[in-house]
């Protein structure tokens, strides 16, 4: 058994339900813009939680994304 808790937002409670969790296998995909390290570090101490974090992923796309309608601009001019 695992548990996933999906989410593009940090939230303390969010976090405590995985760590209270009965499974060794705790999962917590992150898709947001925040900060999570902090958090993550203070709340889960032993390192329960696995995370998959594509926020760089999707930054990354936004900004590749926000230069071609950038140089589509230039371009116009």
């Amino acid at each position: 058994m695992a548990v996933f808790e999906i989410d593009s937002t940090v939230r303390t409670k969010s976090l405590r339900k995985i760590l209270h969790a009965n499974s060794p296998h705790r999962f917590w995909v992150y898709y947001g813009n925040g900060e999570i390290k902090d958090l993550i570090e203070t709340l889960d101490t032993e390192h329960k939680i696995t995370i998959i974090d594509f926020s760089i992923v999707f930054e990354k796309r936004k900004k590749k994304v926000e230069q071609k309608e950038m140089e589509q601009l230039v371009l116009d001019i």
